[in-house]
């Protein structure tokens, strides 16, 4: 049986319900309700209320941006964070479709145009920054977004394409011609946990003996756009080498049901060294969720920008390989449309794939710790506190930890193990639960809308029909007015549940900028494609 009717049988067994609809009326309401929720995000932040902010934004607040919900408050992040250009950008979508919302309250649109431009103005000083690769984040989905609302001011419209080339001109410095790839970071990696010493408890960093060299993360992929969409050549084909290399170099193969191969990407690849491996996501072999939207929608991208392939067996080569992507979400989406935080997380032996390291990269899950984590919070099925070899250090990081003993008081490394949390095993209780991540699922939907929209697209109803689901899922169940007494509803956010960074135990089960962000996408694209 091939694996669209093996599906398809699924789906007849348990019944075609009602959610799995997701109808342009819905989309339009879905926006509505995040026309007002970021009102009243608006509102609390001008009124600089329910605010959680770092030192630098209590000494600044002008130059610090939303990001996600902290507790009761709404957290502010500090210049430069790769998320910045989310709020400005929601913004911009939201004025772009307020018209077709039949929004005539002139006085609003304004009020939320000024406040727009406040946060796109902070983004101008990270144009000139070649010190990261999260200018199509921070950039392009800000000033792009901007540019894409029609009644901007001539004068805005101008400084915003000026912004957005100065913008291609900085990512392009990180392109690296001898391997074809946008390199994605500088910082070496090093193991970080809580050690004993005669100060207390404190963070200690210990550096690893093989750290990367020339890392690419998937998320990379998400910054393509801002070199696709530049008039200059090289940049289109830095993109669409990036795009070949990730293909040849970022993707594992496994089946997890007979005949059901599934691509799945690894979160790093190290091209000088020819070694994958993870920094986010439950293993170097799981599927690390938002990574794999991440993936999807890059592929969906590059393929919606013919012109900057040089000839079409090359683009043929990518819509067959982006076809793969799809065909695997449709299998690791079958039993549930928006996913645990890593696909694998559930698996009865997800405490292997979180040691496996087959001469892979480290993997920061191995060193993440119970009093890191909220109690509710379960990371993966079989979740212990791990014995590492002193093999993955290097030497003088094996001698330093003899100086320090574990919180509990014990030594530290015995032997060729050390124990960064600990040796005490874990008493479970019974309401943990592996998190959602909510940005995944609409980064996803949000990436196979794309698609769909795509002229050239074989399979449109079969990627329309996953991203219906999905989102019917996501707007039955994940909305925060679902929950009117929450923090996520009162502060303003759209989706609750959403997992930022796991491995550093950051922004768990929350409401986060960058999925409402893609949330309100997937609900605009909708629109769009029923057109």
């Amino acid at each position: 049986m091939g694996w669209r009717f093996y599906l398809l049988g699924i789906c007849l067994l348990s019944g075609a319900s009602q959610a799995e609809v997701f109808t342009p009326s819905q989309a339009k309401a879905n926006l509505n309700f995040a026309l007002t929720q970021y009102t009243k995000m608006m509102q609390q932040v001008e009124a600089r209320q329910h605010l959680q902010l770092p030192v630098l934004c209590q000494e600044s607040l002008h130059l610090c941006t939303p990001r996600a919900l902290h507790g009761d408050d709404i957290q502010m992040a500090v210049p430069g964070k790769w998320t910045n250009g989310f709020y400005p950008g929601a913004f911009w979508k939201l004025l772009s479709v307020s018209k077709a919302l039949n929004e005539s309250d002139t006085v609003l649109r304004r009020r939320l145009q000024n406040h727009a431009v406040a946060y796109q103005q902070r983004i101008y000083p990270e144009v000139w920054r070649t010190d990261t690769h999260d200018l199509g984040f921070i950039a392009y989905d800000s000033f792009a977004e901007a540019l894409d609302y029609p009644d901007l001011p001539a004068p805005l419209k101008h400084r915003y394409t000026r912004a957005l080339n100065q913008a291609r001109e900085s990512l392009y410095q990180r392109y690296r011609p001898e391997y074809g790839v946008v390199q994605s970071w500088d910082w070496l990696p090093a193991i970080k946990f809580p050690v004993r010493g005669a100060q207390g408890i404190e963070p200690m960093a210990f550096d690893i003996a093989q750290p990367w060299q020339l890392p690419v993360i998937i998320d990379n992929m998400m910054n393509l756009e801002l070199l696709l969409t530049s008039s200059q050549s090289e940049h289109q084909q830095a993109a669409i080498s990036h795009g070949q290399r990730t293909i040849d170099k970022h993707y594992f193969t496994l089946e997890r049901e007979p005949g059901l191969p599934l691509t799945i990407a690894y979160h790093l690849y190290d091209h000088q060294l020819d070694l994958p491996g993870n920094w986010q996501g439950l293993g170097n072999h799981s599927a690390w969720s938002r990574g794999q939207g991440w993936s999807l929608y890059g592929f969906a991208t590059l393929l919606a920008y013919p012109e900057a392939f040089n000839h079409n067996r090359q683009r043929s080569h990518f819509m067959t390989h982006t076809q793969s992507l799809v065909s695997t979400l449709e299998s690791l989406l079958v039993s549930h449309p928006v996913p645990d935080w890593d696909f694998f997380a559930a698996d009865e032996d997800a405490n292997n794939l979180v040691i496996d390291d087959r001469g892979l990269t480290y993997s920061p899950m191995q060193d993440l710790c119970p009093r890191q984590l909220d109690e509710h919070i379960l990371p993966y099925k079989g979740y212990q506190p791990l014995a590492l070899s002193t093999a993955m250090l290097t030497v003088s990081a094996r001698e330093r930890l003899m100086l320090w003993e574990t919180p509990e008081g014990k030594p530290l490394s015995e032997g060729d193990l050390f124990y960064p949390c600990g040796r005490e095993s874990i008493k479970h209780a019974r309401d943990r639960a592996i998190p959602k991540d909510t940005s995944a699922a609409a980064l996803i939907a949000a990436g196979l809308y794309r698609l769909a929209l795509n002229p050239d697209w074989p399979e449109k109803q079969q990627v329309t029909a996953l991203a219906d689901r999905v989102m019917a899922a996501l707007t039955k169940n994940y909305l925060s007015h679902r929950a009117p007494e929450s923090s996520a509803y009162q502060r303003g956010f759209l989706l609750m549940e959403a997992t930022g960074n796991m491995p550093a135990a950051g922004e768990i089960d929350t409401g986060i900028i960058y999925a409402d962000f893609y949330f309100i996408e997937a609900n605009q694209l909708k629109l769009r494609l029923s057109k």
